[in-house]
């Protein structure tokens, strides 16, 4: 009797705990997917700073076309536009991801009537495709006028192609940077949103993004939307600026299914991060760039008593949650099985003697 009650649990067990892994599979693949948000191996195209402000009439300032992800990369053909009423192109010269000519061809065209600068480059036959991350060119931009009637105008893509060595489209996602004069602009656009917030705050317009210490870890968060929807797999560039205005982060995030992009970096422990910090966000939505920014404080030390915050759950809190839920409840449902199994085989075994 005993050895039977035994099998009878063991069979029992085995099949809650066969149930259990695979609810324990499928939560873990469903973790790995939603820690990923934010996170893509994708092909991007993105210039780099994300934002550039001007401060007066005849100063130069330099962007770079940036690749990175790509694979079997040996041809790629740029549209790039640009305000050309309160801007001039000054010089525009290949990058270091494809080698120098004759190894490679690089040709462009500047039509400063219409803003359009096109770039056209590719490998030499003879040549291995590329794979990887790099600059593919450098512009020279010189302010050419005062922009009060205009104080923000984008700097973006408005046509890319990227060909591998068949002469195949290669999928990726781009983002372009903004012109500022003389200081960081609002977008006025509503129905394509980008909101950018630390984990204490600032989410909304004209909000605070907290207070934080030396040494202490950031996390700027941008939800994209338009017309109210999460806009998901949409390159995200993040700049962070000290007290300062020396650029302290340039980073590319892909936004995940709930339209959300992220990105961390810690205070550094010097002098020169007391003050407000500032942050921008620029996303291409529905073929228009979109940005928005956010300040934040950094003192020495956390002020005496502390300060109430909110923690914004959109990463492992909630994945973490519904593991541990399901798991109790998988197990617990399992000896409950057990319990009610065992006397039930023990009642037939004793009615067929």
């Amino acid at each position: 009797m005993t050895i039977l009650l035994f099998n009878l649990k063991f069979r029992s067990l085995k099949k809650c705990l066969k149930v259990t892994s695979i609810v324990i599979i499928m939560l873990i693949y469903y973790h790995g997917s939603f820690t990923a948000l934010g996170t893509s191996t994708n092909t991007s195209l993105f210039i780099t700073p994300a934002m550039y402000i001007a401060k007066e009439v005849g100063e130069t300032f330099n962007v770079a076309i940036n690749i990175s992800g790509v694979e079997d990369l040996s041809k790629v053909e740029l549209t790039i536009t640009y305000n050309s009423s309160f801007l001039n192109v000054v010089q525009i010269s290949q990058g270091q991801f494809f080698p120098s000519p004759p190894r490679s061809s690089f040709d462009f065209k500047n039509n400063e009537f219409a803003g359009l600068i096109d770039i056209n480059m590719s490998l030499a036959n003879s040549e291995i495709p590329k794979n990887g991350s790099g600059s593919l060119a450098l512009i020279t931009f010189k302010v050419a006028q005062s922009s009060e009637s205009c104080a923000s105008s984008p700097i973006e893509f408005a046509q890319t192609l990227l060909l591998n060595h068949a002469s195949a489209p290669i999928n990726h996602n781009f983002v372009g940077t903004v012109y500022f004069w003389k200081s960081i602009h609002p977008d006025p656009d509503e129905g394509r949103s980008v909101d950018v917030y630390t984990q204490k705050g600032g989410e909304g317009t004209d909000q605070p993004g907290g207070t934080f210490a030396l040494g202490e870890e950031v996390h700027l968060i941008s939800i994209v939307t338009y017309n109210g929807f999460p806009v998901q797999q949409k390159l995200v560039a993040f700049q962070v600026l000290d007290p300062f205005n020396v650029t302290i982060e340039i980073r590319t995030v892909i936004t995940g299914s709930d339209g959300i992009a992220e990105i961390s970096f810690r205070i550094p422990e010097t002098q020169r991060s007391f003050g407000t910090w500032t942050a921008i966000s620029v996303v291409e939505i529905a073929e228009k760039t979109v940005w928005n920014t956010i300040t934040f404080q950094v003192f020495l030390e956390i002020p005496v008593g502390g300060y109430s915050l909110q923690i914004k759950d959109h990463t492992e809190g909630r994945t973490l949650t519904l593991l541990y839920s399901t798991l109790l409840v998988m197990l617990t449902t399992g000896f409950i099985i057990i319990k009610r199994e065992v006397p039930r085989q023990k009642r037939r075994k004793q009615r067929s003697v």
